[in-house]
């Protein structure tokens, strides 16, 4: 072969190979990170076994932790910081209560689930002023809580709840037959959507509380979440058989499902949402570093970011920082680009 055809030949390879990238990219919209600077420090005065990290702004946030110990009485403790979680102080501790549960943050407080012998109760804490309240309520199955018009939401022995964050006036919503799964909670259009574990097939199936019926055809044998983003819709990941991802807008008025991306997984966290940026953790496997997962509510605008972390035990969003706490006791800050959405 002449040297000009061999020319020829790697030049029209090297555009062959660079127009199939160009169409990889405009069909499958792969997210790819610019890279970070994290930050990272102990967490001075913060111990026990950590569950929830939540802030208000960079510097202000509360941690949720479990202590057990075989000579003393197990305790659930809450955390303030005002250092961007350099330095830790209790403001907060429950003796004789093991654990806090399905944490979420409405506003400027956090509420809980708190568990004392086999009853549960419910906390909140202003982050802000770290003043709280516990409950009076008799709860015997774990709640599940969610957010609606602002509130608190909850489940207890067969009904909907919802609630000021003083719990000082409590009303019923709507009552449920199939047990909801603890894969996150919508009330639209006076409708309550969740997730319903159907035990012959082994399956999670989406479902209207209201209408006590099946929702489509969505059904998935692995994790799910779902969180509301607008006053008509939600976000939903769920896995397939093939063991990927699917994030799917549901619409609550229609009734109708639209996917919007796809990942490769087997482990994910609860989606949350933070000043309109929806953002979760997924894993391909266990023991294998994370990715946060970032977008807008409708996931047209949307970024994966590899943590290079396995062992992300808490972790919240706020003011474009990403902040986790491990195993080792450190908090790492991760600054993401203000272009990122």
């Amino acid at each position: 072969m002449k040297l000009w055809q061999k020319v020829v030949g790697t030049i029209f390879g090297a555009v062959g190979t660079l127009f199939l990238v160009v169409c990889y990219l405009l069909i499958f919209q792969p997210q790819f990170f610019m890279g970070y600077d994290p930050e990272e420090y102990k967490a001075d005065g913060l111990d026990g076994k950590v569950s929830d990290l939540f802030f208000i702004d960079r510097d202000t946030g509360i941690a949720l932790s479990s202590l057990n110990h075989p000579d003393y009485p197990s305790s659930v403790k809450i955390f303030h910081t005002t250092d961007a979680g350099h330095r830790w102080k209790t403001i907060l501790e429950l003796p004789g209560y093991s654990h806090a549960f399905n944490a979420i943050k409405i506003d400027k407080c956090v509420f809980c689930a708190i568990k004392n012998d086999s009853i549960y109760s419910l906390l909140s804490v202003d982050i802000s002023s770290g003043k709280y309240k516990l409950s009076n309520d008799t709860i015997h199955k774990l709640p599940i809580l969610f957010e609606s018009e602002g509130k608190l939401g909850y489940t207890a022995n067969g009904v909907f709840y919802i609630t000021d964050g003083s719990f000082s006036k409590t009303d019923s919503i709507g009552s449920y037959n199939k047990i909801p799964s603890n894969k996150g909670i919508a009330v639209i259009d006076s409708h309550i959507y969740g997730f319903i574990f159907d035990k012959s097939n082994c399956v999670s199936r989406l479902y209207d509380f209201t209408d006590d019926t099946a929702v489509g055809h969505l059904v998935t044998p692995g994790d799910a979440s779902l969180i509301k983003t607008t006053e008509k819709s939600c976000l939903i990941l769920a896995a397939n058989e093939q063991q990927h991802f699917m994030m799917y807008d549901f619409d609550g008025i229609k009734k109708t499902l639209v996917q919007k991306a796809a990942y490769q997984g087997r482990i994910m966290h609860p989606l949350r949402i933070d000043n309109g940026v929806i953002y979760t953790l997924v894993a391909e496997a266990p023991n294998t570093d994370y990715y946060l997962l970032i977008g807008n509510t409708t996931w047209e605008s949307k970024t994966t970011i590899p943590l290079c972390e396995s062992n992300i035990r808490a972790y919240c969003l706020i003011d474009n920082v990403f902040y986790y706490y491990d195993f080792l006791h450190i908090i790492v800050s991760i600054e993401l680009n203000s272009k990122v959405l």
